[in-house]
């Protein structure tokens, strides 16, 4: 709909031009996009919200009577209907400090919702409500939600009633406080067919899927692995430690693979040990990885890295479907859906929207959500024009949380009346 709004508006205003050089043709820009969402977002509310929007225009307040009037709506500089609060002063994204309204009852909320089912790849109910609500505030969402889970037909052949176990105490591992990944759970997936290559005629052979999860934050690694062999996942676990850092704990079942890689090791660490000065010693001793098995043909004591291959496998079948994947399609693939998963919340999400995005375990890794929608980028704007939110808030962006101090002194020789050479170090 967005795409075809733009199209209109662009033949809308080509015809106003009498030079054909400034007409627009091509492909659609992004700004026609957004010119396009904005366009329909005021139609929507002029419909759903006509006698609040004649009230703020006004200068009146919104009826008491009215289903937004806790919400504080005011109207922008662009006269969309936004929600208010006290958080203007925050250093956060404009739509998340002042999310847009819309009704439930108009069709753009149950396509919003759509997109993000699919843009999450049939991501769970507070899923999408948590994709949505980082632009938008929708009243009732949870009932679109819901409606929009139930007419995907994906979904609903996927869908299975499930027994309701009762469980045991959790480990003290999974309550003690720790950096991410320090201690993590291991497990495979699979098998899944994988082409060696793209052409049509290529054959095929078995590839799985290797997650690792972390015991504390509940993040989420996955690792595409052509075999069962010690080899294999001694260079998925390289991998993985390379990116997520060392592991003291590392907990798994009883495969053989596992058990190999555990021996394996063991004696790398035991020859690397026997050749380092006695100084050293100690430290490597700090730094070795001590593999925990659980008891022989007891899965619901791994039940952690159980649930994180049902999550897994609840994006990839839904994706791949009968589709055979390359390697790298496979680890493309595998890349987005532990985005996703690691930007599901951890919490129930807030009905109040002075409350600020749900914690997910993609904040103990980057700090934010990995699906987030991009902001306005102020890189390009003058250090002058900007307010210090914004100023900060790009700051932050670009230099990281190592810089700040360099980044308050940059902004007290702005105050001063210093001039910032751009071009320094």
């Amino acid at each position: 709909m967005i795409r075809v709004t733009s199209y209109i508006l662009r033949f809308y205003n080509n015809v106003k031009q009498k030079s054909k050089v400034s007409r627009e043709n091509g492909f659609l820009k992004t700004s026609e996009l957004q010119r396009a969402l904005q366009l329909l977002i005021k139609q929507t509310q002029a419909v759903c919200f006509q006698e609040e929007i004649r009230c703020l225009t006004q200068g009146m307040r919104v009826p008491n009577q009215s289903s937004i009037a806790k919400l504080s709506p005011f109207l922008d500089e662009k006269n969309i209907l936004r929600v208010g609060g006290r958080l203007s002063n925050a250093s956060i994204p404009y739509n998340t400090k002042h999310p847009i309204l819309l009704s439930k009852q108009n069709p753009l909320s149950f396509l919003l919702f759509s997109e993000a089912h699919m843009k999450t790849f049939h991501g769970s109910l507070q899923l999408m409500q948590s994709y949505v609500s980082r632009a938008y505030w929708v009243v009732s969402a949870r009932n679109i939600a819901k409606r929009v889970q139930r007419q995907c037909v994906v979904c609903f052949k996927y869908k299975a009633q499930i027994c309701q176990q009762l469980m045991g105490n959790l480990p003290s591992v999974r309550l003690h406080p720790t950096r991410a990944f320090k201690h993590s759970g291991l497990d495979y997936a699979g098998p899944i067919n994988i082409k060696t290559s793209s052409l049509r005629t290529a054959s095929t052979t078995k590839g799985y899927i290797c997650l690792f999860i972390c015991m504390c934050t509940k993040a989420i690694h996955l690792e595409a692995v052509t075999s069962l062999n010690v080899d294999s996942f001694l260079a998925a676990f390289r991998r993985f430690i390379s990116r997520r850092g060392l592991c003291s704990d590392l907990y798994s079942d009883c495969g053989t693979n596992f058990v190999g890689a555990n021996k394996e090791l063991q004696v790398l660490y035991q020859r690397n040990k026997s050749s380092l000065p006695e100084h050293l010693v100690e430290t490597l001793a700090n730094q070795g990885t001590t593999w925990h098995f659980i008891p022989p043909a007891s899965p619901h004591f791994g039940g952690l890295w159980e649930a994180g291959v049902k999550s897994t496998k609840h994006h990839l079948r839904r994706i791949m479907r009968d589709r055979i994947l390359t390697y790298e399609e496979l680890s493309t693939l595998l890349a987005q859906i532990e985005s996703c998963l690691n930007s599901r919340p951890l919490c129930p999400l807030s009905a109040d929207p002075a409350d600020s995005d749900a914690l997910t375990p993609a904040h103990f890794l980057i700090g934010e959500a990995t699906n987030c929608i991009p902001e306005e980028d102020l890189l390009s704007v003058s250090i002058d024009r900007l307010s210090r939110w914004n100023w900060s808030n790009a700051s932050s962006k670009t230099f990281g949380i190592a810089g700040i101090e360099n980044i308050c002194v940059a902004f007290n020789h702005v105050q001063n009346g210093i001039k910032w050479n751009e071009t320094s170090e």
